[in-house]
């Protein structure tokens, strides 16, 4: 974001650098010994790296928009230090300037997106299995049937009476009528907090291609029957340019990998719950899809015009257990 959004009072890098170090001292009570804005900056927030005095660093983020904490804490309770703890600081003056500022634990590592070019497939392929193996902790109790028709079906719905108005849905309306007839078979399956924004920046690698994080959680639901949030392993082993969705040169190495490690480590009895329900994951990871084109914020609905021209496309992606030997998106 720009400095200009800013008020005056932290309107510049300098100023941003300085304010980190004297509210991390204070929400710590530790000195700051120096501080850098990060190399990656976000279209709402400027984030700031600091340094303390006992060798430690934290990160202090300034905020024009609100932050939701509650997906941080769900994700951390179930994945601990690989999600950072986030906390709001109390600043009444920044406040009063319509700044929010929020303080978070550093997680080590760097973006995938870092490593991405001096890869080969092995390595993303280990990257991806290690990814699959953090997420298969994200299973929890609950009631899916409770989700699927509160939840769900509604939203599904609401997609299927836009498509009746919007000639650029209208399209893709038997698509929304077949997962609606789909959709009840998604109570067999088992609750999982999924990550709705799963990209290159927010997933944290080592140098041994091992994950060590995944940051920016604030547009994660509470859970939904699996498979709805596994759409996202499509967009960090393809991309979308110029409107058209793309597989990168690894993709079946990326996404392969990912479900591999994901499957593998998933507990013995809940394993066996998704080996005789592959067809209604099918649908929850087309349902996903669906709900990152054209997303729900009450009772209005946001399509995305880019990824919209991408879903034909995406649209006939397979996952792994269905597929065999034939590449995601066979005809």
């Amino acid at each position: 974001m720009s400095d200009s959004q800013f008020p005056t009072t932290l309107n510049n890098a300098e100023k941003q650098i300085n304010k980190a170090k004297e509210l991390a001292a204070k929400h710590l009570g530790i000195q700051a010994k120096s501080a850098q804005l990060t190399s990656t900056q976000g279209c709402f927030s400027k984030t700031v790296k600091v340094s303390l005095q006992d060798g430690q660093s934290v990160i202090i983020q300034f905020r024009i928009e609100a932050l939701d904490t509650e997906p941080f804490i769900r994700a951390r309770n179930l994945l601990g230090n690989t999600v950072p703890i986030i906390e709001a600081i109390d600043d009444p003056e920044l406040v009063e300037a319509g700044v929010l500022p929020f303080y978070m634990t550093l997680i080590p590592g760097k973006p995938w997106l870092e490593y991405e070019d001096g890869w080969n497939d092995t390595q993303r392929s280990t990257c991806a299995k290690s990814l699959g193996r953090l997420f298969a902790r994200c299973f929890v109790e609950g009631n899916t049937g409770d989700v699927v028709d509160s939840v769900i079906l509604p939203n599904l719905h609401k997609l299927r009476a836009l498509a009746l108005e919007r000639d650029d849905v209208k399209q893709f309306s038997l698509f929304i009528g077949k997962l609606i007839e789909d959709a009840p078979a998604l109570k067999a399956l088992p609750l999982f907090l999924g990550h709705l924004d799963m990209n290159e920046m927010n997933v944290l690698v080592g140098e041994d291609a091992e994950i060590t994080g995944v940051i920016d959680w604030e547009l994660s639901p509470p859970p939904q029957p699996f498979g709805v949030a596994c759409y996202c392993i499509q967009f960090l082993a393809g991309e979308i340019i110029d409107k058209v969705f793309c597989e990168r040169p690894a993709f079946e190495a990326i996404d392969r990998g990912f479900w591999g490690g994901l499957v593998e480590n998933t507990p013995k009895e809940i394993r066996a719950v998704l080996e005789a329900n592959w067809e209604a994951i099918q649908t929850s990871v087309m349902i996903g899809t669906l709900f990152k084109v054209m997303s729900i914020e009450g009772d209005k609905v946001f399509v995305s015009k880019i990824t919209l021209k991408a879903l034909p496309q995406l649209m006939r992606y397979r996952i792994p257990a269905l597929r065999g030997s034939s590449t995601a998106y066979s005809s």
